[in-house]
């Protein structure tokens, strides 16, 4: 009786119904796997952050240099990666709230505004690469000019934020079908095309197939780079949402912040800076704003007062703690690197 009332109360939007199933796993109804689907929406959303566009860019340059010994590195910092969100869910199961939040209640003004400040960029940079690598793929499929695949991309991009209006589960659906396209392509690629040798740029990498699978087989590489920089770009201004609400406590409406995003790389294109250059040093100040959230993320955690018997262990905070060392030791010599201070 309990199970057919439970039925009867079930919303009918897709939004909807997932809070509804995931009340219902949280209580213990259902377990096991079935339980799980109804959390795989945020999971999907996430891992956008593993494939957008600037890594396209970063794995083709280390790839064309290394081959495959640096995949022990690619191997590691998706550990460290997926620690850190691991930690990040934890926060915000335990808390109810994000990390800008916390954030704003917990620490000094000047602090709050510079993490906001650092995020923001971080964010634009993000959107950089992300945007940027899907008008690249948007402008050799169509063969259009970078400016006007740039406003190809960004009017679809905007299109697609408004399935927010109708809840955030026909988002993550349209996202997950975007992380489909790119998934297919991925092996396909992995099946007919050994390491992308002297091949460093997108605009030269999507011709490596060709010999073996003719046109279609470039254009699933073009595919994979445009659901890419879509879904990435989507995440990423959403993103960008959560971080100013967070810490300053206000939004702005999705259009302002789209075309406040959009500018930067409208910017580097008119000035004539390499696409692909342009992604590499994105993720360069990407890095180095970094560490600031992973210390924050850290201590809050790994507070009794904060998380109760959820704390981290001994163990989770001494890897998390040597994991942002790691960072910000990289990000040290990467900076003295730039600026010609080591060799």
């Amino acid at each position: 009786m309990n199970e057919a009332m439970s039925q009867l109360v079930v919303p009918h939007t897709l939004t909807e119904q997932t809070c509804f199933h995931v009340r219902e796993a949280l209580a213990g109804r259902p377990r096991g796997a079935r339980a799980m689907v109804s959390f795989a929406g945020p999971a999907v959303v996430t891992s956008i952050a593993y494939m957008d566009p600037g890594n396209f860019a970063t794995n083709l340059q280390a790839g064309a240099g290394y081959g495959y010994t640096l995949l022990w590195v690619v191997a590691v910092a998706n550990i460290v990666a997926m620690l850190f969100q691991s930690l990040s869910a934890k926060l915000g199961l335990v808390t109810g709230r994000n990390l800008a939040e916390l954030c704003r209640e917990s620490l000094p003004s000047r602090y709050v505004y510079a993490m906001w400040g650092m995020s923001e960029i971080a964010a634009m940079a993000t959107d950089l690469a992300e945007f940027v690598g899907g008008a690249i793929g948007v402008s050799l499929l169509l063969h259009l000019p970078m400016m006007a695949s740039m406003l190809v991309t960004g009017a679809v991009t905007y299109g697609l934020l408004q399935f927010e209006r109708k809840g955030f589960r026909p988002l993550e659906l349209v996202i997950a079908a975007l992380v489909g396209v790119i998934g297919l392509s991925y092996l396909a690629e992995l099946l007919i095309a050994p390491v992308h040798p002297d091949i460093a740029s997108i605009e030269t990498a999507w011709h490596t197939p060709t010999p073996l699978l003719g046109s279609a087989a470039a254009g699933l590489f073009l595919a994979a780079l445009i659901a890419s920089g879509i879904s990435s770009s989507v995440v990423g201004t959403m993103a960008g949402q959560m971080i100013m609400q967070g810490f300053v406590g206000f939004r702005i409406p999705v259009w302002l912040r789209r075309l406040v995003t959009m500018v930067p790389a409208f910017v580097v294109v008119a000035w004539g800076v390499d696409a692909t250059s342009a992604l590499v040093l994105s993720l360069v100040v990407l890095s180095i704003a970094l560490p600031a959230p992973m210390i924050a993320l850290v201590w809050f955690t790994s507070r009794s007062a904060l998380m109760g018997r959820y704390r981290n262990s001994r163990l989770t905070t001494v890897t998390a703690v040597a994991g942002t060392v790691a960072v910000l030791t990289l990000n040290l010599f990467l900076l003295l690197q730039i600026t010609g201070g080591c060799h």
